[in-house]
């Protein structure tokens, strides 16, 4: 392209007029933009009632535009963009120069004076333009985006081409005509035809235009006038592929979330736990009958003959008791009544997932198509900073969530089914160009590049690999313009995506090659540097096993006295007319709670030899390499110097693990030797998460420490039943068990934040219909996560 020609087509594309409202005062052919959407389904198709409020199938309809940005290129030459509000208004832009994201609504003047008409349709100039290509974005498009669409450098598919002779002369044949007599939107769009959306919830809001129909006749009246329009006006269907994605993505995790509240009504709790109890009391009989039954083989040769096989006659004697056990428990229950719960509980249980699996494939289908692949390749640049950052926030409502399958009720390992979210998250995974990745790491070309060795590296301490990460992480902090650090709704975005690629990497772990969890271990350090600020180093210690169970102990002790202290003030707010019952709980609580803390928590180690095994035990630390090592030397040095030398028999060595980016860690604090109390009071700081700095994003903290702290857990497990071995299955059983309620507690913390936090950024930002769905899932989650 010539260069005038360039600078007539820049002149063309950025010289708006200035006498002209470019939301409602636009020239030129009409043409109501729509979208392919989800709506709710008129009857929807139930097999089985649901309980738990109101339920809303969908099925596929159309919608109006929902807020995004409109693309329109005309003769393949000149650009016209439009920002399209919340509402679905459309404001014409220099392309050149977005406006800042998001689109601003219009101004009560112009909803007053029935602009609002105008302003919901594009205009083509069809005397200058014979043919526009139309695309609609979730996200403003750079500079480079643009031209490589215009070039043709990027495929075609992107773009839905308007034949503009078409449009004017028969409209029916491209979309949908609107004419005086046929509105046809009442009837096929969803905003046109309802006041309010009922139960549907919609990641995308709801504007409802349903008494907008009458002025909207009056606008095709002029318009069909003013242009000669003798077969209608156009309404033009669009392809929107990842509001699509968000949308059934949404709608999957509001069927997960209905169950949740669904599980959670307290009577029907109440009942699950105890039907299951009884179910495993049932069980236990016959084992129990196997114990207390003794052997009919003969002691000695010398008595009476025997015509029958001891055997056989031991098994009738062991069933027997059995069912005399069984027959005992049932006179304590009524089991028809029991059995009748189990079995509506578990439909109602294989409904939901029905539901949610149903969104979940055609979610898992739309992921896998070209036309997403196509937009999420070449709609965005890694190397615009803001492109980048729209890039995290649109993938983060597309991915989260991760892995919705019902768990496999065996152990063994399989291939997930085609066309599952387990199936496309293995693929995700293992491939460093995923949505996933590149949402975490900004479409950064160069942190991308440096995450990649990751996966294929094939020495757990590739110390070349990870410094190449922490040197293009440190390149991009020290050269932050765009604020990481301080954009919420970015660390909102980010915290949703590392979430769901860490509980997708756990899920899938045994179908993954070990190259993935290393690469998720460190892009979890990675993003809790980017965006918390908070670098990560992981360190070895020696300890006895004894001590290490020791402080899982002290510290699951400290969460049931957290646990204890809120059961007590939420006592207290309960109302006087529960104080009768709230004696009996008080009283029951008081039988309970010390085979809780004395008798769970009491195991030890039984063998002393095991007790006194020494193992490896890995913890994550917060700070500089030069930080740390400081403040450890000083506290080593100031209690070698009190406890004289006698301290040197309790001085440990340190190291540094794999999970470290920066490799000069490794040099500053090899050999180095710490007391015993510091590494215990290393491993006890590890097991409460990370804490940050003052201006961390507590979610994203959160998430990244409690799979840090997983990690860790594992690790040392792992190691402590190596040297374990078949010694003792009661410390493996222990050990177990001290890493579960852990896990738990943290789980518990998480849900705390998560409520806590996307309140905090309701607040903070003003919401959009995508991220007021998003905070209120969130919320809800996290009330689950509290409960779990």
């Amino acid at each position: 392209m010539s260069l005038s020609n360039r600078i007539a087509h820049a002149i063309a594309e950025s010289a708006l007029p200035h006498d002209q409202c470019q939301a409602c005062e636009r020239k030129g052919l009409p043409v109501l933009p729509l979208r392919r959407a989800l709506v709710p389904a008129p009857r929807p198709a139930y097999r089985y009632p649901l309980a738990g409020g109101d339920q809303v199938a969908t099925r596929m309809g159309l919608r109006t535009l929902r807020e995004g940005y409109l693309y329109v290129l005309l003769d393949q030459r000149i650009w016209y963009a439009y920002e399209v509000t919340e509402e679905g208004h459309l404001r014409r832009f220099n392309p050149i120069e977005p406006p800042p994201a998001p689109p601003r609504l219009l101004a009560r003047q112009c909803l007053g004076e029935n602009h609002d008409i105008p302003s919901s349709f594009l205009t083509l100039d069809t005397e200058a333009f014979s043919t526009a290509w139309i695309a609609f974005s979730s996200d403003a498009w750079p500079r480079s985006v643009l031209n490589a669409y215009r070039n043709a450098k990027t495929p075609p598919a992107r773009f839905q081409v308007l034949d503009l002779g078409l449009a004017r002369s028969a409209p029916a044949q491209v979309g949908v005509a609107m004419t005086l007599s046929e509105l046809q939107v009442d009837r096929q769009v969803f905003e046109y035809n309802q006041q309010l959306p009922g139960a549907f919830d919609s990641v995308h809001g709801f504007h409802s235009r349903l008494l907008r129909q009458t002025a909207t006749r009056g606008y095709l009246l002029n318009a069909i006038a003013r242009h000669q329009l003798e077969h209608g006006v156009l309404a033009l269907v669009l392809d929107d592929t990842v509001g699509l994605v968000q949308e059934y993505n949404h709608q999957r995790l509001g069927w997960i979330t209905r169950r949740q509240q669904w599980r959670e009504d307290p009577l029907r709790a109440y009942q699950l736990q105890t039907s299951q109890i009884l179910q495993t009391l049932r069980a236990m009989q016959w084992p129990w009958a196997e114990q207390q039954t003794p052997s009919f083989e003969p002691h000695s040769g010398d008595g009476p003959p025997v015509f029958v096989d001891p055997q056989v006659e031991r098994q009738r004697e062991v069933e027997r008791r059995a069912l005399n056990g069984v027959a005992r428990l049932e006179e304590r229950y009524h089991e028809p009544k029991r059995a009748s719960f189990q079995a509506e509980y578990e439909r109602q249980e294989a409904e939901y997932q029905r539901y949610i699996d149903l969104n979940t494939q055609a979610y898992a289908q739309l992921c896998d198509s070209s036309l997403f692949h196509c937009i999420e390749e070449h709609d965005y640049d890694g190397d615009d900073r803001e492109s980048g950052i729209a890039y995290s926030k649109t993938m983060a409502l597309c991915v989260a969530g991760g892995v919705t399958e019902a768990a496999a009720v065996d152990s063994e390992p399989h291939a997930p089914a085609p066309g599952s979210s387990a199936a496309l998250w293995q693929r995700w995974l293992q491939d460093p160009n995923s949505p996933p990745y590149r949402a975490v790491l900004l479409r950064d070309r160069a942190l991308l590049a440096a995450l990649l060795p990751s996966f294929s590296s094939t020495d757990a301490t590739d110390w070349g690999d990870s410094d190449k990460l922490y040197g293009a992480l440190s390149k991009v902090i020290a050269s932050d313009d765009a604020g990481l650090g301080i954009r919420d709704t970015l660390r909102q975005a980010i915290a949703d995506t590392q979430g769901a690629i860490n509980g997708a990497s756990l899920r899938l772990k045994t179908l993954l090659p070990p190259g993935v969890q290393r690469a998720v271990l460190r892009l979890n350090t990675a993003s809790q540097w980017l965006y918390n600020g908070v670098q990560l180093i992981e360190l070895q210690v020696q300890m006895k096993l004894s001590e290490y169970y020791a402080l899982q102990s002290a510290h699951l002790r400290e969460l049931q006295h957290k646990a204890s202290v809120q059961a007590a003030k939420a006592r207290e707010r309960m109302l006087l007319g529960l104080r009768e019952l709230d004696d009996d709980v008080r009283a029951a609580r008081a039988r309970v709670q010390p085979i809780i803390q004395n008798g769970l928590l009491s195991l030890a180690v039984l063998d002393p030899k095991l007790a006194h095994s020494v193992i490896t035990v890995s913890v994550w630390v917060e700070g500089t390499a030069d930080v740390l090592h400081e403040r450890l030397a000083q506290e080593a040095s100031l209690r070698v110097n009190q406890l004289s030398d006698a301290a040197q028999i309790s001085l440990v060595n340190l190291s540094v693990a794999a999970g470290t980016l920066d490799a000069s860690a490794r040099q500053l604090l090899h050999g180095m030797r710490i007391t015993s109390k510091q590494a215990t009071q290393l491993v006890r700081t590890s097991f409460t998460g990370l804490r940050g700095v003052a201006s961390s994003w507590e979610l994203l903290l959160a998430l990244g420490g409690l799979y840090l702290t997983h990690d860790s857990l594992a690790k040392n497990l792992e190691k402590a039943e190596v040297e374990i071995g078949d010694k003792s299955r009661e410390a493996v059983m222990a050990l177990h068990g001290s890493k579960l309620a852990i896990l738990g507690g943290g789980i518990e913390a998480l849900g705390l934040i998560i409520r806590a936090g996307a309140t905090q950024i309701n607040s903070r930002v003003p919401p959009t219909p995508a991220g007021t769905a998003r905070m209120a899932t969130t919320i809800r989650v996290g009330r689950a996560l509290v409960r779990v």
